[in-house]
């Protein structure tokens, strides 16, 4: 991997052209990018057409690939390269992280607060020997589901699948830009306040099992797991002790007063909100095994069975890593 202050010798361009920031500012993008030297810019949407235009970069050896995306469009690039690849991370090319999708937490959580624009800026200015984008070292999420492993940064069931279909289904062509993904968010998190039954509270069956030997069965509300501590508009849910790279929650269906349970634990005081509650677990670890009752959802994207149905298939979820990546932080004009 390129060193963090060195330019890269060949830049490789991947961007979305259907993530929300992207489509938007597409063709100042496609110009902007023509201004970087020494670059090569691709353009594609589904994990197949990026699995073409990255197998040619690896064989081309290029020393670093942009991503212009969405927390799908990462999650593609690293499943990619951790499974399809099988690629260990110190033969990648440095990776530069933009979000330039819809919601863009992983983006985020790694620390980079620039629009494609303003990062195709930053960059040309970098290959002409500017400023060097900041290396940022994290695990990501490994899911192995029967046969096949994905790879992203936060990993959830139960409501928040339901949350997920929600803005797809009724807010993502109505609400621009991120306020789509947040209003979803606030829409759960009332809902879960009130309690009771609510199609967005789904009575998910789940079987749970941690490194340390804890478990759960039952109806649980909702699970999410992540290697990230803060996750979209600040929340910090994980308030278990534990040694290992991914943070773990769980409300059971029936978890005591969540409605003032659950405000202190998004805002990272939940040892202390659950202290002698039943229904709520956190911990941390290095893995975990997993059934569900519903389908679940990595980074935005939604995957599994679909509602209701008993869990059949064991899921896996590792933390993988450290893996470096590269941001830019806030650029000065």
């Amino acid at each position: 991997m390129t060193d963090s202050g060195s330019r890269p010798r060949t830049l490789a361009i991947l961007c979305n052209p259907a993530s929300g920031r992207c489509r938007r500012s597409l063709s100042a993008i496609r110009r902007r990018a023509a201004q970087v030297a020494d670059s090569d810019y691709r353009e594609a949407s589904h994990p197949e057409a990026i699995e073409v235009v990255l197998q040619q970069w690896l064989g081309d050896r290029v020393a670093g690939i942009m991503v212009l995306g969405g927390d799908g469009t990462l999650q593609a690039l690293l499943t990619l390269l951790l499974e399809r690849f099988a690629l260990p991370p110190e033969q990648w090319p440095a990776l530069l992280v933009v979000g330039g999708g819809t919601t863009n937490m992983s983006a985020r959580a790694l620390g980079s607060r620039v629009r494609p624009l303003e990062a195709l800026a930053a960059a040309a200015a970098w290959q002409r020997g500017g400023e060097a984008p900041r290396r940022v070292v994290h695990p990501v999420v490994r899911i192995e589901d029967g046969g096949r492993a994905r790879c992203g940064f936060f990993f959830g069931g139960g409501a928040l699948t339901s949350g997920v279909s929600f803005f797809q289904q009724r807010l993502r062509d109505q609400v621009a830009g991120r306020w789509g993904p947040r209003l979803a968010f606030l829409r759960l998190f009332l809902t879960l306040l009130r309690g009771g039954r609510h199609p967005l509270l789904p009575a998910t069956l789940a079987r749970l099992w941690l490194q340390d030997g804890q478990a759960f069965e039952g109806d649980c509300r909702l699970v999410a797991v992540s290697t990230f501590s803060r996750l979209m508009l600040g929340a910090r849910p994980f308030w278990g002790k534990g040694r290992g790279g991914l943070g773990v929650a769980l409300m059971g269906a029936e978890a005591p007063a969540p409605w003032w349970r659950l405000p202190l634990i998004l805002m990272g005081r939940g040892r202390a909100a659950t202290r002698g509650a039943s229904g709520y677990l956190s911990a941390r670890t290095e893995w975990l095994e997993l059934e569900l009752g519903q389908g679940w959802m990595l980074d935005g994207e939604l995957y599994g069975t679909c509602a209701g149905a008993t869990p059949d298939q064991r899921l896996t979820l590792r933390a993988v890593g450290p893996i470096d990546f590269r941001v830019f932080g806030r650029v000065t004009q």
